[in-house]
């Protein structure tokens, strides 16, 4: 990083964490410190806050899953055009749900035909655990001290952004998770690892690009990580 843009990361840094503070600290002096984390959106128990009709049609897709065919490529939710046709569920343009089709599996298994909103809180947040994990251990494999890679997991962890869409039932978490899966693996290919590092960072890609297309985006870090170490010519042989 150049000087003036590590000056203005930590800037950012220390305004975002005075934010935190400071919304916490206001909310918690008057109501308690339940509703201070209740105001940064750490404690809400329904899918009735901020994006909720994401959420909504996130846990409709475990649903239609659940009740209709457990085909990851077929899926489906309740809406309104589909109860004034009288049909149960019908299909919807959207990103494929894998997180979703992955919920609905140990639910199908014990043969649930609804998916509980805890249940599927709970998914997210064991996704966000793996991200954490990956995270950690790309952080170190780039050549960082434990140290730094354990508060870049406790960064991501406290950012409002990343608390609200990691617990919640979105998308957006577990592509997060996809994302850092597909990051670390490439590299542990290029050191010598192991042979199912490339087929699992491949596996990972798809999985982030269908969860959410912005996904795409990471094929450059990705191809730096490969370029960095091997060379150009050397990683266009491989």
């Amino acid at each position: 990083l150049t000087p003036t843009l590590a000056v203005m990361m930590d800037a950012a840094m220390l305004l975002l964490v005075w934010r935190l503070a400071m919304r916490f600290g206001f909310v918690t002096h008057p109501y308690g410190w339940r509703e201070g984390l209740r105001s940064i959106n750490v404690t809400q128990p329904q899918l009735v806050d901020f994006h909720a009709w994401r959420q909504a049609d996130t846990a409709a897709f475990t649903n239609g899953y659940l009740t209709e065919t457990l085909n990851p490529f077929d899926p489906r939710l309740d809406r309104f055009p589909c109860e004034y046709r009288n049909e149960p569920f019908g299909r919807v343009e959207a990103e494929l749900p894998v997180a979703s089709w992955m919920a609905a599996l140990p639910l199908a298994a014990l043969g649930k035909t609804t998916a509980p909103a805890p249940y599927l809180r709970v998914v997210s947040v064991l996704f966000f655990l793996g991200t954490c994990a990956y995270l950690f251990h790309l952080t170190v494999r780039l050549g960082e001290s434990k140290v730094i890679a354990s508060i870049a997991v406790l960064v991501f962890s406290i950012l409002p952004v990343s608390a609200f869409f990691t617990r919640t039932v979105q998308p957006d978490g577990p592509a997060l998770f996809f994302s850092c899966a597909f990051l670390y693996h490439p590299e542990r290919w290029q050191v010598g690892a192991g042979k199912l590092h490339p087929f699992a960072s491949a596996a990972f890609a798809s999985l982030a690009l269908l969860q959410k297309i912005s996904g795409a985006l990471l094929f450059f870090p990705a191809v730096y990580l490969i370029v960095s170490q091997r060379g150009l010519f050397k990683s266009l042989s491989s």
